[in-house]
């Protein structure tokens, strides 16, 4: 028995990718930075983002940008192309990638992390599967938590302005 995620290989922008998690709550088609540099896109072909990107822990983060770039899941007569939105963030990550609904609901896809598979519909409209890896899941969790420090952001972060002395909005209430 198991409760690891889904991680899959994938081309993206002609460049086979390891590490993608298939995350079906993300919001968002993510890339982390030192993945999107080894990509080698010119950085002026990001477009610009002025909103925060908030993650679980509730953190928020600014996207270095956005880009589309063509991923390709599954290959050959099995192979499903499509221009995905990718927010680029700065902060050290376990993964290279997260694909998140906007991804699965554009390759029609339904994803179970029991068996380790997304099956989605190829671009002959034929249902087909790919398989991610277990050891690969579980190597990033290593990573994660063989390198706690490392995997905290330092730089990038939305951080709240210094509030002054004065009570907030709701402080008069305990925290739980």
């Amino acid at each position: 028995m198991h409760d690891d995620p889904l991680v899959l290989e994938l081309e993206i922008a002609n460049f086979p990718v390891k590490r993608c998690l298939i995350d079906g709550r993300s919001s968002a088609n993510i890339i982390f930075w030192e993945a999107f540099t080894q990509l080698n896109i010119d950085h002026g072909e990001l477009s610009r983002v002025n909103y925060p990107v908030i993650g679980f822990s509730g953190a928020s983060v600014y996207p270095e940008g956005s880009i589309r770039l063509p991923v390709q899941v599954g290959r050959g007569m099995s192979a499903r192309d499509l221009m995905v939105d990718f927010l680029v963030i700065k902060v050290p990550a376990a993964y290279n990638v997260i694909i998140g609904r906007p991804f699965i609901h554009d390759a029609q896809a339904v994803v179970s992390t029991y068996h380790f598979t997304m099956i989605y519909l190829s671009n002959l409209e034929r249902t087909e599967r790919v398989h991610g890896s277990q050891e690969t899941a579980r190597s990033c969790y290593l990573t994660a938590i063989k390198a706690p420090g490392r995997m905290v952001p330092e730089t990038n972060l939305a951080r709240e302005v210094n509030m002054p002395a004065k009570r907030q909005r709701g402080s008069q209430y305990r925290k739980l």
